[in-house]
């Protein structure tokens, strides 16, 4: 097992640029920032997507059927926002992870 590791944090604790070598495998903060970034896209588009159904939903002049419809894209982008949010926290586990494995 060979494990060669480059990390360091800024006086506030923050993970800087850092890369881990692990049986011939890279990871590093790409590959971790690429997921959170998609991660987080996600959930920036299911709240508008929730703020948007939120205001149909508002509207007392729609037919029960736009309603209804309003709802379940509601209820998909809760469901939407917080699988994204899983994916964030997954990713931080896996950090988490990586340097428990390092330390």
């Amino acid at each position: 097992m060979n494990i060669l590791p480059n990390i360091a944090r800024d006086g506030l604790g923050t993970l800087l640029p850092f890369t881990i070598q692990f049986d011939g495998l890279h990871f590093g903060k790409a590959m971790i920032s690429g997921i959170t970034s998609t991660a987080a896209y996600g959930m920036n588009q299911a709240a508008s997507q929730m703020n948007q159904a939120a205001q149909k939903v508002a509207n007392p002049h729609q037919s029960m059927d736009n309603y209804t419809q309003s709802r379940v894209h509601q209820s998909v982008a809760q469901a939407t926002y917080g699988a994204n949010g899983a994916v964030i926290r997954t990713a931080d586990e896996m950090v988490g992870t990586l340097l428990d494995i390092v330390a």
